[in-house]
């Protein structure tokens, strides 16, 4: 190899002044001098912590559990590594993928994670029923990876399956529908999680418009567990009342009367609970309050902040007047609420929780706050951050503030990421700041997508990544 035609820096990068060509291969010698490949060095992936993570030799090991893995390819997520699996068709062909990821977790991931430093353990898993995209030297596109986990890489389909003559009318329906809620094109195989990327809001969408078009009521966690969109088609197929599509309306959901919904209510602890966590902050974490001036004097409103630890709460309340603290609910998933002690408490503390079961009372609790003129706190992005960056967020907060007319206030949390990063158990005494920005509303214009993209655009350009 002499060099790359008419590109002088690129030869002078790979070929040193001895002539040796540098490949970009990485290598190891065992203890008899043999010589194993193990990687390419462009490939490297390193976390936060300064370790460097060679993904082609964890995939080695992952495949090698090929009773259930056809393809593995791994990447960074967050501050973790994440697993993509194309599972054995042949195994996982009567599985949903839900069962098929329980069984990864179980039967590969576990056992690959005791034998490796906590650094390289597999955190993420996510199952993919496509063939990862490959050159034509059938190298890995690993920039290709981040579209497949965020849906935006579809699994490729046979001519058979995208035969639309063979369309059954129940699959016609949900296909219209899905594909009026998504930017996709919906096939009969394809799963509603991992290839539609329908959140746990979706499905409630999709509860409703099935209750109001077939008549057949399918509660949403059970719909996630159809494998795919022909499976649900069939179920309807078999159990229907009416096939009157109709358009489906969040605004009947929020404004439907709720009165019956049990709502938490605030305990004698809480007021004082959140004065003694202000005091924490503001004297070990230096904490900042900005632009309190920007709270409405009177409720109701929505407080939409940034989530970057488990301090966020606190933080956010912080500029709360004490006399309104009791009127602030947070919404907050059942995940995070998982033992007999934190549920008492939650009940005590005003947190209403996101039931997957029955995510739509959940929704009308937080509108029934809004309707009584009390105020509610979500974290848009729904889980913590991985590096201190805004996540995409969902548009809960965004279909109530519309449907309500109430205003939404975006927060901006500063320094709370290096005060209580994930994995973290102990507060650093990092200087921390709270930024409350003006209030908005959605235009009669905007869609919820675009009301809460409008939100995410405010805070990202207040917030501080170092």
């Amino acid at each position: 190899m002499l060099g790359y035609y008419n590109r002088p820096e690129e030869t002078a990068a790979v070929i040193d002044e001895d002539g040796f060509l540098h490949t970009g291969d990485l290598a190891r010698y065992d203890e008899k001098g043999r010589l194993y490949i193990t990687g390419r060095s462009k490939e490297i992936i390193v976390l936060s912590n300064g370790k460097n993570v060679q993904p082609a030799e964890i995939e080695y090991k992952i495949e090698k559990y090929d009773d259930k893995v056809k393809e593995a390819a791994v990447m960074q997520y967050g501050d973790m590594l994440r697993c993509i699996i194309v599972p054995q068709e042949a195994w996982a062909q009567n599985l949903s993928d839900a069962e098929v990821e329980e069984a990864l977790k179980r039967e590969v991931i576990e056992p690959y994670n005791l034998t490796v430093s906590n650094y390289k353990k597999l955190m993420s898993v996510f199952v993919y029923r496509g063939d990862l995209p490959r050159t034509k030297l059938d190298k890995l596109q690993r920039f290709k990876l981040k579209d497949i986990c965020e849906g935006k890489v579809i699994a490729s389909v046979t001519e058979t399956e995208v035969d639309e003559a063979s369309y059954t009318e129940e699959f016609r329906i949900l296909k219209r529908y899905i594909e009026e809620e998504k930017p996709l094109v919906v096939r009969p195989n394809h799963n509603l999680e991992t290839d539609l990327t329908f959140d746990s809001l979706d499905m409630v969408s999709l509860q409703s418009f099935i209750e109001q078009t077939f008549g057949v009521t399918i509660k949403a966690d059970e719909i996630a567990t159809y494998r795919t969109v022909q499976d649900l088609a069939d179920r309807l197929s078999t159990s229907h009342i009416r096939k009157e599509v109709e358009n489906f309306d969040w605004a009947a959901i929020v404004k439907e009367s709720s009165s019956h919904l049990e709502l938490p209510q605030v305990g004698f602890s809480h007021r004082l609970f959140a004065a003694f966590l202000k005091l924490f902050f503001s004297t070990y974490n230096r904490m900042k309050i900005e632009s309190k001036h920007n709270l409405p004097a009177k409720g109701p409103y929505i407080l939409a902040p940034n989530h970057q630890s488990y301090m966020d709460g606190a933080l956010v309340m912080a500029g709360v007047p004490s006399e309104v603290l009791q009127d602030c609910y947070f919404y907050a998933t059942e995940e995070h609420v998982n033992n007999p002690v934190i549920k008492a408490m939650a009940r005590r503390h005003n947190v209403i929780v996101m039931e997957r079961k029955n995510l739509k009372d959940s929704i009308m609790k937080l509108a029934e706050v809004l309707k009584q003129g009390k105020n509610i706190v979500i974290f848009p992005e729904g889980t913590r951050s991985y590096t201190g960056s805004l996540a995409p967020f969902k548009k809960t907060f965004a279909i109530l503030s519309k449907e309500l007319n109430v205003p939404v206030v975006p927060v901006v949390v500063n320094g709370a990421y290096k005060a209580l990063p994930r994995g973290s158990h102990w507060v650093k005494p990092t200087a921390v700041s709270v930024q409350y920005l003006h209030p908005v509303i959605a235009t009669p214009q905007e869609s919820y997508a675009e009301f809460a993209e409008r939100v995410k655009d405010m805070i990202e350009e207040k917030l501080v990544i170092k």
